[in-house]
């Protein structure tokens, strides 16, 4: 059943009730003798037809939001940062104002936002980024946990750009402002410490301080278990990349792909081994 025959029922069934207590109403002061019978039922019609739709236009906001987010999440589950998430992500968020944004959209901004650095569409991922206040991440989100992934994600997100970029200077200030989510969140749970050695990894591979960025990979590896060291893996072939060694960043892949087990995985390690022919490339 179409959303528009719900709503045309949830109208009738709540404006009859409604429509007959004005009409009780307005009998007290004789109003509604000035109208016949035809006259009523008209009105009733009218009044059913205009709920009728207010509430599919709602109605169609809503499911048009949940198809969309069903349609997300099964894609990330499936294929990752795909060309197809990229397309029903900037979608859905194309519907809303900066400050219409839901706390649930917070996530697929930062997803999006590593897609389009992936694909080296440095202002598609500025743009998207952009649409969100860090200050407010706090207070939208309910859960203390959850707003620290998030702000934890939006941080990543930034640093990706900055890596995309090769903007070091961008890179210092994305740092000084992430700071304190920094120390308050270090060695909490898993995803805060895979988070945090992704940033603190990028951060010193790119001011040159391999040993330090190494030491972030090690420590992802260390953490124990199949993404840690999927993930660890993919840093330290990152780091390798940029000291020019395209052999031993090889090796690292070479590492992770023991624990990939998905498309979700495999396009992560292709996304590396982009990257390492890149800057391989470079020097």
């Amino acid at each position: 059943m179409s959303h528009k025959w719900i709503s045309i029922i949830i109208s009738t069934a709540v404006c009859t009730p409604i429509f007959y207590l004005m009409m009780n109403h307005f009998d007290s002061f004789g109003l509604s003798r000035t109208f016949s019978g035809a006259g009523l039922v008209f009105i009733h019609i009218g009044i059913s037809l205009i709920s009728a739709f207010l509430i599919s236009f709602f109605i169609s906001i809503f499911s048009k939001s949940v198809k969309n987010q069903n349609e997300m999440e099964d894609e990330l589950r499936k294929n990752g940062l795909s060309d197809r998430f990229i397309e029903v992500a900037q979608s859905e968020l194309n519907r809303f104002g900066r400050n219409e944004l839901k706390p649930y959209h917070f996530r697929y901004i930062m997803f999006l936002t590593v897609a389009y650095c992936r694909r080296n569409r440095i202002q598609d991922a500025l743009n998207t980024i952009n649409r969100i206040d860090p200050q407010l991440i706090l207070k939208r989100i309910g859960f203390r946990e959850t707003a620290e992934i998030y702000s934890l994600q939006y941080y990543d997100a930034q640093v990706c750009i900055c890596e995309a970029m090769n903007d070091i200077a961008r890179l210092d200030n994305v740092m000084n402002a992430g700071k304190r989510w920094f120390d308050e969140n270090a060695g909490k749970s898993v995803n805060h410490k895979i988070l945090l050695d992704e940033i603190y990894s990028v951060y010193y591979s790119m001011h040159g301080e391999y040993e330090q960025a190494m030491k972030f990979a090690d420590h992802c590896i260390g953490i124990g278990g199949r993404l840690p060291s999927l993930t660890g893996y993919s840093f330290k072939a990152k780091i390798y990349a940029r000291m020019g060694d395209a052999q031993t960043a090889n090796a690292m892949v070479s590492k992770a792909y023991e624990y990939a087990k998905n498309q979700v995985d495999l396009q992560e390690l292709e996304d590396v081994k982009a990257f390492i022919s890149k800057y391989t490339q470079i020097l």
